[in-house]
């Protein structure tokens, strides 16, 4: 193996290979150094990049205050201070910047304040990012599209389609990473487009995007393309209809048996192109096998941890305090840790160090044996955590408490995140311990309020759905005649709903030409239904 092979840097003699896979912070600060050593630059070093993404995958709570104090010293070199913006930003430990902060550094002047801030933005400061994407010349064009979400989609996602097309690859990659994750209704058209394009990169990016659109027309687009002269798109354009494959393979158990069913008559033109049965019942049996496939694999694979016994606060204090450890080491002990072997008087001690713990992955673990102990005062503390990562795991472990106004009060509030898959676990949580009329509520503002994201009206439905809350349902049924705002996932939740609910079908026939296999398969289900 060559010395670039096992990045390693010849001046360091540190092997970034390893470092990586352990994430072994006793080296946080000797890499620090050399990030710092004037001599040690992107131009004149190779592995400068290696080094910055690897001081990322340590998380080192220790390295917060040194970058920040880096990041803002107008005095240091630019590219010194980009480089701390980019690890802080890579940083679960290093907790997102609060809006009165964000709009400090945006209206500094100071460049690199103004793209650490950029970066930092979310749904609350589409004042300040849409003016950016509405122009590609601006210097901070693709952080405004790096920073997007998929609650900004409702707005920003003819932004998104724009970019996608944009000459620079970064952009690019950003603006199709995004499409693919979050699928926008209105980019299907612009992205087959993209396609034509003369340059293979552009049209791999396009179909690396629509691995999310089960529709016919981009299995024949990538069908198209499997002879194209580009080994990438080639691949990419095989991805696509492996994708969609899977996608109709695992739906198989849900489709009528009818012959003639919808989604067979919606399948039957691309069936060959995707080396599909035609019919429902040879398309089950092929799933059946796809599925024993992967049963098996899942069955081979996976490490157990092994069980980690805790004679004392003292003894757990020892194996978990040090920050040199490697990470990976300690999760996975962590993981394993048999917490009942505690003694119950250890139990107080050992509690306020978990949740003290500087790291917010050891404050993660914590939940785990604060709910085995019944220590629910400090289980819920954990919901004020900075971290996300941490109030989502407190979140997990309190759910099933039982009714509790209060508690529910704080889940709801956490179920107006930013991030969605917190606001999701926060509303489950708020079902398990709040009262019906206290969630109900929530759960009917969220899936009539359309600036809320669509992930998290979609579990409210379900939610509402699972508690036969019929007259809300029935309320939200109107909004399967609106255009969607990003993608199908809400009509077709709501599609399902009328059929759990047993409620009168509502008018579906603008969707008869829809080209979508999911919303195809839901219509499928209301069909047989009525």
């Amino acid at each position: 193996m060559g010395q670039e092979d096992a990045m390693s840097d010849e001046q360091s003699g540190l092997d970034f290979t390893a470092l990586i896979e352990t994430r072994d912070r006793s080296a946080s600060f000797p890499l620090l150094k050399r990030l710092l050593s004037p001599e040690f630059s992107s131009e004149r070093n190779w592995c400068y990049g290696i080094l910055v993404r690897t001081l990322q995958e340590f998380d080192d709570p220790r390295l917060v205050v040194p970058l920040t104090r880096l990041l803002r010293d107008p005095g240091q070199v630019a590219e010194k201070r980009l480089s701390a913006s980019e690890i802080l930003r890579g940083m679960r430990n290093a907790q997102c910047d609060g809006d009165a902060q964000v709009r400090s550094d945006w209206n500094s002047g100071d460049p690199v304040l103004r793209r650490h801030a950029m970066r930092s933005m979310g749904r609350d400061h589409r004042d300040l990012v849409a003016p950016v994407l509405g122009d590609p010349e601006h210097p901070l064009y693709a952080d405004a599209i790096h920073c997007l979400t998929a609650d900004s989609l409702s707005w920003a996602a003819a932004h998104l389609i724009r970019a996608a097309r944009c000459p620079d690859a970064v952009t690019r990659n950003s603006a199709t990473t995004l499409l693919l994750w979050f699928a926008p209704v209105v980019a299907e058209a612009p992205l087959l487009a993209a396609t034509e394009d003369e340059d293979p990169a552009i049209v791999a990016d396009a179909l690396d995007a629509l691995r999310s659109y089960p529709t016919r027309a981009v299995v024949r687009c990538a069908d198209a393309l499997r002879c194209h002269s580009s080994e990438a798109v080639r691949t990419a354009a095989e991805y696509v209809l492996g994708d969609i494959r899977d996608a109709v393979r695992g739906s198989a158990d849900d489709l009528s048996r009818r012959s003639t069913c919808r989604v067979s008559k919606w399948l039957a033109p691309i069936a060959p192109l995707l080396r599909l049965p035609v019919t429902p019942a040879e398309v089950r049996r092929a799933s059946v096998r796809g599925h024993d496939v992967v049963a098996d694999a899942r069955a081979a694979g996976g490490r157990r941890a092994e069980q980690t016994w805790l004679k004392s606060a003292a003894e757990m204090k020892r194996r978990f305090e040090s920050l040199d450890a490697p990470a990976a080491e300690r999760a996975y002990e962590l993981s394993g840790a048999d917490w009942s072997s505690l003694p119950d008087h250890d139990r107080a001690e050992a509690a306020e160090f978990l949740i003290g713990h500087p790291d917010d992955e050891v404050r993660y673990f914590a939940a785990r044996p604060l709910a085995e102990w019944g220590d629910d005062t400090r289980l819920r503390i954990l919901l004020d955590d900075p971290s996300r990562n941490v109030r989502r795991g407190a979140l997990h472990h309190l759910r099933d408490r039982g009714p509790d106004p209060v508690l529910a009060e704080r889940m709801i509030a956490l179920a107006t995140s930013a991030d969605s898959h917190e606001a999701i676990d926060a509303l489950e949580a708020a079902v398990g311990v709040g009262t019906p009329a206290q969630w109900r509520s929530f759960a009917r503002d969220c899936i009539l309020g359309p600036h809320v994201g669509e992930g998290l009206r979609v579990e409210a439905l379900s939610r509402l759905v699972a508690a036969r809350e019929i007259e809300i349902v029935r309320s939200a049924l109107q909004i399967i005649e609106e255009p969607p705002v990003v993608s199908w996932a809400l009509h077709i939740a709501l599609i399902e709903a009328a059929v759990e609910s047993d409620l009168p079908a509502p008018s579906t026939a603008r969707f008869d030409r829809t080209d979508h296999f999911r919303l195809q398969r839901a219509l499928q289900a209301l069909d047989d239904a009525s």
